[in-house]
């Protein structure tokens, strides 16, 4: 349905006055901030070309892994009348664009994902101290060796970045202790399941998706603060680029049972973990935590094994 009213403005082939259904104040179509960089993208590569972009070219210029999360988002927004499609040519179409502004995610939430990320480090560091043993060949504990090292400058980082948003007024909310505590308990189950060199090269393959979904999303997550460390952390996807991991995914592609059964495990096991988080900070659900998790589920079980 085409939005109606004014106060918004529309890009397109057939530009008019319009304005999308959230600025009415709908809860169910307000947009969250994937869908409003997508939509950002879509109108203005329309603007530019006179014509959509491919769900590729969607997922490429917003950073994105999963061209599902893109068909998603471009169905929520033409049903929320954001998108409207000519009914004869599809790539042709106009975008409604909203004047209201992205929410950002709390400060204390923003903390707290800091403070869990440095969870997730301490844990890693140990797997990769673990992992010096499963190392096949002296080449292999040269890369280990210093993926353990990137991680323990990874953690000054956040821990200079939560340093950082405490002096700058910071809390640790009610809870927030416990909420640590059972993310350790989840992280060291996860990284429990890593018993030999293949299930560790393929947890390495898992945190490439997880790091390129979830942190170089800081814009879609509404999250400011983090953001320098999210670059660092991109940064450290370079040492996972070896041999090793295609071979894990030429045997995930054969359908190697046990290294399925171990993803089937480990992501599942990463759900719980992003659960925990999303539980003690609601505000991160709303600004596309879930899309994110799923994105991560759905690149690790489906196109990992094929990449």
């Amino acid at each position: 349905m085409a939005p109606s009213g004014s106060g918004g403005r529309r890009l397109g082939r057939r530009a008019a006055a319009g304005e999308p259904a959230s600025a009415a104040g709908d809860p169910k179509s307000q947009l969250s901030p994937r869908q409003r960089q997508i939509l950002d993208f879509v109108a203005s590569y329309l603007a530019d070309e006179g014509f959509l972009p491919t769900t590729r070219e969607i997922a490429m210029g917003c950073g994105l892994q999963s061209p599902t999360s893109v068909r998603r988002a471009l169905h929520s927004l033409e049903e929320a009348g954001y998108i409207e499609r000519d009914p004869v040519h599809a790539r042709l179409a106009t975008v409604h664009m909203p004047d209201d502004p992205v929410a950002g995610a709390d400060l204390d939430d923003e903390l707290f994902v800091c403070e869990a990320i440095l969870v997730e480090m301490e844990a890693a560091v140990e797997t990769a101290r673990r992992g010096l043993a499963w190392a096949p060949d002296l080449d292999a504990q040269e890369r280990v060796h210093r993926e353990a090292l990137a991680r323990i400058r990874l953690c000054r980082v956040y821990g200079d970045v939560r340093d950082r948003m405490q002096r700058q007024g910071g809390r640790r909310q009610p809870g927030t202790e416990e909420a640590l505590d059972r993310l350790r308990r989840l992280v060291a189950r996860r990284h429990d399941l890593i018993t030999s060199w293949d299930s560790y090269c393929l947890s390495a393959l898992v945190l490439r998706v997880a790091v390129s979904d979830f942190v170089a999303q800081p814009l879609s997550l509404g999250q400011r603060h983090l953001r320098p460390a999210y670059a660092a952390e991109l940064d450290l996807l370079e040492l996972d680029d070896r041999p090793d991991l295609d071979g894990v995914r030429r045997r995930l592609a054969a359908g190697d049972p046990e290294l399925q059964r171990f993803l089937a495990e480990h992501v599942t096991a990463l759900r719980a973990t992003f659960e925990e988080l999303a539980a003690h900070a609601p505000a991160l659900a709303s600004t596309e935590l879930g899309a994110v998790i799923d994105d991560v589920l759905d690149n690790a079980l489906h196109q990992l094994p094929s990449s």
